[in-house]
């Protein structure tokens, strides 16, 4: 039947640089990256739906998993007891 093909990206370049050539490779690869920005921007948008309910998620998460290194455990005590973290190193004096 009818076939209708649209290259939003291979427009957009058009309109963009007129006096520029590019290949409906370089079209495409701009639409896949603007789809692929848009998706990773909107799919955490749909499932967390507030900011403080993915903080809630971060925290609980990050903060309980036993296979996080030992200074984001001690990052979030530091967070949940209001206290700083005191980090020492020990200085070797050079002979």
């Amino acid at each position: 039947m009818y076939h209708i093909k649209i290259n939003i990206g291979e427009w957009f370049l058009v309109k963009v640089f007129p006096a520029t050539k590019f290949s409906s490779t370089d079209g495409t690869l701009l639409e896949i990256a603007v789809w692929m920005l848009s998706i990773s921007y909107l799919v955490p948008k749909a499932i967390y739906k507030s900011e403080s309910e993915k903080r809630e998620m971060y925290i609980h998460k990050f903060s309980k998993d036993p296979e996080s290194p030992e200074f984001t455990q001690l990052f979030f005590r530091s967070l949940e007891f209001g206290l700083p973290i005191l980090l020492l190193y020990p200085i070797e004096k050079s002979i």
